[in-house]
């Protein structure tokens, strides 16, 4: 989703793709590759928040991130700190990986801006449990 100047999203720009594409410039991204199992939805948006949380709390926007692409993502079935993997290209992560993206103009513009990132996420979380996942 694009996050707008004013520290929005632009809910009309949601795009879905089932090929991990780079995140653009100006915009945040969910991923959950190709071999993560859609039953375990409750696990994947659970994981999308702790790898944001991981983000913050290592204050990666502040540091060697901020105005570059930044990614975080662990396999599915290993959501531990030592199975996370931090990286500036998605085609880092293997199929089995849960991920979260951040693009370059958004780790420049709004570096320790955290709630409006906080946010951001939380949106793109309900919208997947909403639109996509299908909860019984």
């Amino acid at each position: 989703m694009l996050l707008t100047p004013n520290r929005e999203l632009d809910l009309s720009s949601l795009v879905v793709t089932t090929t991990p594409i780079q995140v653009p410039a100006n915009r945040v991204a969910v991923y959950a590759l190709a071999n993560v199992p859609m039953h375990r939805q409750l696990e994947i948006v659970d994981a999308w928040y702790w790898l944001w949380n991981g983000i913050r709390d290592r204050n990666l926007l502040d540091k060697q991130f901020a105005g570059n692409t930044c990614y975080s993502g662990a396999p599915i079935d290993n959501l531990t700190i030592p199975g996370r993997k931090t990286a500036s290209d998605v085609s880092f992560f293997g199929a089995d990986d849960v991920v979260v993206g951040l693009g370059a103009g958004v780790t420049g513009s709004f570096k320790a801006a955290l709630v409006p990132l906080e946010s951001a996420f939380e949106k793109l979380r309900e919208i997947a449990l909403e639109r996509y996942f299908k909860l019984n």
